[in-house]
């Protein structure tokens, strides 16, 4: 993938050769234009040479991934990503549609909100924006629909706001069918393993053992990281919840065990986002650190947190009756500010120490309750109580209260 750290460096190395050059003219606009071009070809073998790469060897990022031209690549240094995220959800189908996009993005006030979360692949597996690594080739995971991603990125800009990608994991049924190494089997056997019933709509997911599972997702992070985006979050980074768990074969484990396999995917996503310029940041729902939920990650998912953590704290989330201490929640969708409070309660004594915290709050109406504006800020509120100032309002139909949006 292109980085932009290397793009800097080739820039670095350009200024520091094209004085010695122009020292080297004498007088003339032939000699001049014969300088340049040999200060051209100079260039691009100084720039091999420190890279590492034999004569006439291109890299590998350039490649497999178109990144950002230098040009862009200097609007984005210049552009400062804001300190504190307060961001909305834009729906796939409005990202991909040229004019509801505009449209969406022309209806936010940037001194209400200065983030917009959009989709990079989604829980079916599409890939929202024009990929161009071969596994997103293999997996037919690109969407017919799919946006330049980085002329994307800079229509968000151009509005005055931050663009905040988001790539499901391991749960991508496409992927999972069309690439047959990186996906959960059945035991004792080569076929995909379902999450319910074929008549059910069962779908299969990635293997998070597989390694070509967890390098289709690492490319997907530089490849976006390369083209703009600078905050990225990792969602679905689990195994599936399903009662067909038993029938499930991984393959080769190495005895690794499952809490241990999607920890060490996550520092792998966390370095290559890094290298390329962008920070990472793992969703995890709240429920997750309030019960048990050995289940999907098959120990406390507190091992997985590293440099930033978004919390879904959306109380819609939770089916039951909701108890934290002394705290007995019947209906926690009911309540939500409630619910946020002694979510946060429980869950926040788990996080390490420094890590960077933001929310993901609930702007729909749950079932048997339509929220209002006073919700959404209530649950924003008792966040800021807890600590936490940056937060993302999500609403799936990308409708909210006092944007215009």
């Amino acid at each position: 993938m292109a980085r932009n750290r290397k793009i800097k460096r080739y820039k670095s190395i350009y200024r520091s050769n094209l004085p010695r050059q122009l020292l080297m003219i004498a007088a003339g606009a032939a000699v001049l234009v014969a300088a340049f071009l040999a200060g051209w070809f100079v260039y691009n073998g100084v720039a091999d040479y420190l890279a590492g790469r034999p004569e006439g060897e291109t890299s590998s990022s350039q490649a497999q991934a178109p990144g950002l031209s230098q040009a862009g690549a200097s609007d984005l240094e210049e552009t400062a990503a804001p300190e504190e995220l307060r961001g909305v959800y834009l729906p796939a189908s409005v990202l991909m549609d040229s004019a509801a996009r505009q449209a969406f993005l022309a209806g936010l006030d940037p001194d209400a909100v200065n983030a917009v979360y959009f989709d990079l692949k989604t829980a079916d597996g599409t890939v929202t924006y024009q990929s161009q690594l071969e596994l997103a080739a293999s997996a037919q995971s690109v969407s017919a629909q799919a946006v330049d991603l980085e002329a994307v990125c800079g229509e968000i800009r151009a509005a005055g706001l931050e663009p905040v990608g988001r790539i499901y994991a391991f749960r991508d049924p496409a992927a999972a069918r069309n690439l047959p190494d990186a996906a959960i089997k059945y035991q004792g056997g080569q076929v995909n393993w379902l999450d319910n019933t074929l008549e059910a709509g069962g779908q299969p997911w990635l293997n998070p053992y597989s390694d070509t599972a967890r390098e289709y997702l690492t490319q997907l992070v530089e490849e976006a990281a390369a083209q703009g985006v600078r905050e990225i979050v990792l969602e679905g980074v689990q195994f599936p919840g399903s009662g067909y768990q038993n029938l499930m074969e991984f393959g080769e484990t190495g005895g690794v065990s499952q809490i241990d396999i999607l920890a060490s995917f996550v520092r792998q996503a966390e370095n290559a986002a890094l290298e390329a310029g962008a920070r990472l940041s793992l969703y995890l729902p709240v429920s997750a650190l309030v019960g048990d939920s050995s289940l999907v990650y098959g120990a406390s998912p507190v091992a997985m947190i590293g440099d930033s953590l978004m919390l879904g704290v959306m109380p819609s989330q939770y089916t039951y009756a909701l108890t934290v201490g002394e705290t007995y929640l019947e209906a926690p969708a009911s309540t939500p500010e409630q619910t946020v409070v002694a979510s946060l309660a429980a869950a926040l004594p788990q996080v390490p120490e420094g890590t960077r915290l933001l929310v993901l709050v609930q702007e729909y109406d749950a079932a048997g309750r339509a929220y209002t504006a006073a919700d959404v800020s209530a649950q924003i509120a008792a966040a800021e109580e807890a600590g936490i100032r940056q937060y993302i309002r999500y609403n799936t139909q990308g409708s909210y209260f006092d944007l215009g949006a």
